[in-house]
């Protein structure tokens, strides 16, 4: 992906997102047939936290990478960074 959007870009990514809000009931509900989803779609699919988007964005050589709340039911956030 950092090759295709080249220096000085930046991206943005939606997603669940399975920390702070699944206290929730309704979103935690939200979050496990998402994953059950991912599961069955994909071999090795899963629902991942914050942390580990920002660990592997960081280690791929993203920079300035910002979150924020788009929905609390399901727990939706989108994640922006620059190359």
């Amino acid at each position: 992906m950092r090759e295709a959007l080249g220096a000085r870009n930046r991206f943005a990514k939606s997603d669940i997102n399975c920390e702070t809000p699944c206290r929730l009931s309704a979103a935690a509900r939200s979050v496990r047939l998402y994953a059950v989803g991912l599961m069955t779609r994909t071999s090795a699919g899963g629902v991942h936290g914050e942390h580990a988007y920002r660990s592997w964005l960081a280690e791929a050589g993203y920079a300035h990478i910002q979150v924020g709340q788009a929905s609390r039911t399901p727990p939706m956030s989108v994640m922006t960074g620059s190359v």
